[in-house]
């Protein structure tokens, strides 16, 4: 039997339902169907879609393109586990690109970060990030970047187990 032919109306039912609270659009959606077939995805689990392709931001850094021979073998690494061997590639990369939008986001709601010191070790941090991030991670920093990288790293081991709230 076809492997499309194994994914039942209820199968499509239940993952628009799981997927409809974050505003996945269908055209992502029907792209997660289509790769989850391609890396021969079992439909008999419940978190079968693969993430990368559903539209829903900053939960899958992979850096894989569609058109790469082992995008099969990724898409089925992302079925099973949540992220492929894409995301290793540069980690400090992909974890500045995914604590850059959650800091901001608790910096706003936070209530334990009221002492100047560690608003500005948070900004510092941020800042790190920011410069992680920027230019895809190329890392050609000038000497006051440089500074604030180094601020930023010191920043981070005081604010760790700060980091709640």
């Amino acid at each position: 039997m076809i492997r499309e032919e194994k994914l039942t109306k209820i199968a499509q039912e239940r993952a628009l339902e799981k997927l409809e609270s974050y505003s996945v659009t269908k055209e992502g959606l029907k792209l997660a169907l289509k790769n989850s077939f391609i890396a021969g995805a079992n439909w008999e689990k419940e978190n079968d879609i693969d993430i990368k392709d559903i539209g829903v931001p900053n939960i899958c850094f992979s850096l894989i393109d569609i058109d790469d021979k082992k995008y099969d073998e990724y898409s089925k690494q992302r079925v099973e586990r949540g992220f492929d061997d894409s995301e290793t590639w540069s980690l400090s990369g992909t974890l500045a690109n995914f604590l850059l939008p959650r800091l901001k986001r608790f910096n706003e709601v936070d209530m334990c970060l009221r002492e100047d010191e560690y608003k500005e070790d948070m900004n510092n941090f941020i800042s790190l990030l920011e410069l992680e991030i920027r230019d895809d991670g190329i890392r050609d920093f000038t000497e006051e970047e440089n500074k604030t990288i180094e601020k930023g790293l010191d920043a981070f081991k005081r604010l760790f187990f700060r980091l709640w709230w």
